[in-house]
C-alpha cells in the first residue's frame, strides 16, 4: 500500500559551468511527496506538475555539508541547509543528482532522517539451510 510520509517545498539549486569557474545558474522551487515506495518531484503552486519521480529504493539523500565541486565561500552564500539527492533511475532511466535547499536546518535533519532506508530494506542475515550467514562481511 502507498502511503505519503512526507512532502515540502524545496529550492533545486542548478549549477552551471566548468572545473575552473562554477556558479548556480538558476534556483528552482519544487515541491516534493515521499510515500512508502516512490519519490516525485513537482513544480507549482496550486495544481502540480510532475518534473521527476523515481523508486524509493532507487533514492540516496546524503548531507550537503560538503559538495565536492564547491569551495567553501560558494556554499555558504547558496545556502545552509542542503543536501544531495540523488534519483539512481529516474523515470527516463537516468541518474539525476541535485543540490537542494531546505527551508531550515529542522526541515533538513527531517528529509535526511525520512530518506535513511529502512531496516527491512538492509540485508544484514540471511537463513540458509546449513544455518544463518551475515551478509555484512
Amino acid at each position: 500500500m502507498c502511503k505519503l510520509e512526507r512532502k515540502g517545498e524545496l529550492v533545486y539549486l542548478l549549477w552551471r559551468g566548468d572545473d575552473a569557474k562554477l556558479t548556480f545558474g538558476k534556483k528552482f522551487g519544487i515541491y516534493a511527496f515521499l510515500f512508502t515506495d516512490l519519490i516525485v518531484l513537482t513544480k507549482g503552486d496550486e495544481t502540480y506538475l510532475v518534473t521527476d519521480y523515481c523508486p524509493r529504493a532507487l533514492l540516496t539523500v546524503n548531507s550537503g555539508d560538503i559538495v565536492p565541486q564547491l569551495p567553501t565561500k560558494k556554499m555558504q552564500a547558496i545556502g545552509k541547509h542542503l543536501i544531495i539527492m540523488t534519483l539512481m533511475e529516474n523515470h527516463e532511466g537516468k541518474t539525476i543528482e541535485m543540490i537542494i535547499n531546505c527551508p531550515s536546518e529542522t526541515e533538513r535533519e527531517r528529509w535526511l532522517k525520512m530518506t535513511e532506508p529502512l531496516s527491512s530494506e538492509i540485508p544484514t542475515r540471511r537463513s540458509t539451510s546449513s544455518g544463518t550467514e551475515n551478509l555484512l562481511e
